[in-house]
């Protein structure tokens, strides 16, 4: 619900009122609201959300509202247009049976429907002249939307069965051997920047408020003999890139376990973070100080959630507790 319970309830009044019925107290109407119809302030805040299924969400969504054949999307949308047992071939639309069928289905789902009317969707794209990634409107008819959505289907197809096999891997096999106490010796390390944590004050003046000092939160989860161990690096250095990566790395590397002769490093794959060649020349050098090997797995693009955005939120959650009670001056 977009509008507050008061400003909602004026509006029922008003209404009832000009219908000559019976009103009710705020407090009626307030405790009469469905469980389904969400306030404002109880809605979640959805971001760093993928690109690719953004994009192929919103074109698909605006198919369904016109055409009732085409399935709604969901975790087996993709699942309608590959073969029944499904391979690596079928995702890389290399399969003889079912690398067309996407195109040849979409054509026969919109075969009676008129392509005249004019249909809206939006789609995250980046802006040449302000070099943002900005949510745009496109229009077109069906005809246009359909070569839209088959135009997209190859990268996306793609990008899904790496995402799928990149969380099955992590989830089912290099998380529960590094949690095993039968594997002591292998962990696995899940690490990521959080969004720069910004040094608030209670009763903060004007001037300070709009002047904030920030700092840089290295996160990191380390599964090992059956315990998870979090841990937050604060810096005042503000820079994301390969040069302060190599400092985290070393600090981290540092503190583990000397038993630990195995290490597992997921993250997702910002080439000006953690996926460069600088990083994996580091590798080899890193393994013959610490005496591990490092295996380095990245995670699909904008698929790299994990327990490490937990722990960032948590930090952050209790500094600003501590901060709200005037625990923490700055």
């Amino acid at each position: 619900m977009l509008l507050s319970i008061r400003e909602a309830f004026a509006l029922f009044d008003e209404d009832q009122i000009s219908k000559r019925r019976d009103t009710c107290s705020l407090s009626h109407f307030t405790r009469t609201r469905p469980q389904y119809v969400k306030l404002a302030n109880n809605m979640p805040h959805n971001m760093c959300l993928c690109t690719y299924h953004s994009k192929y969400i919103e074109a698909v969504t605006t198919l369904c509202k016109k055409v009732q054949n085409i399935p709604n999307y969901d975790n087996s949308f993709v699942n309608h247009f590959l073969c029944k047992e499904s391979s690596i071939a079928c995702w890389y639309g290399n399969c003889e049976k079912c690398s067309g069928k996407f195109v040849s289905k979409m054509e026969e789902f919109v075969l009676n429907t008129p392509s005249t009317s004019t249909l809206k969707w939006s789609a995250w794209e980046k802006d040449v002249s302000t070099k943002r990634v900005e949510k745009k409107e496109k229009s077109g008819n069906m005809d246009e939307l359909i070569n839209y959505v088959n135009n997209l289907w190859p990268q996306f197809l793609e990008h899904s069965f790496n995402k799928r096999e990149q969380a099955l891997t992590f989830n089912e096999f290099d998380r529960p051997r590094a949690l095993s106490t039968a594997l002591v010796g292998e962990g696995l390390l899940q690490i990521d920047f959080a969004e720069n944590y910004v040094c608030e004050a209670q009763d903060e003046v004007q001037n300070a408020h709009w002047n904030q000092r920030q700092l840089t939160l290295f996160k990191r989860g380390f599964y090992y003999n059956n315990a998870l161990q979090a841990k937050v690096y604060v810096s005042d250095n503000l820079s994301h890139t390969k040069d302060t990566i190599v400092t985290y790395l070393w600090k981290l590397l540092s503190s583990l376990p000397s038993s630990l002769k195995i290490l597992k490093i997921s993250s997702d794959g910002p080439s000006s973070q953690f996926k460069n060649k600088f990083i994996a020349a580091l590798i080899p050098y890193l393994e013959i100080k610490f005496g591990i090997k490092i295996f380095r797995n990245y995670f699909a693009t904008s698929h790299g959630k994990g327990c490490v955005d937990g722990i960032g939120a948590t930090v952050k959650t209790v500094v600003r507790k501590h901060v709200i009670a005037r625990n923490i001056i700055k």
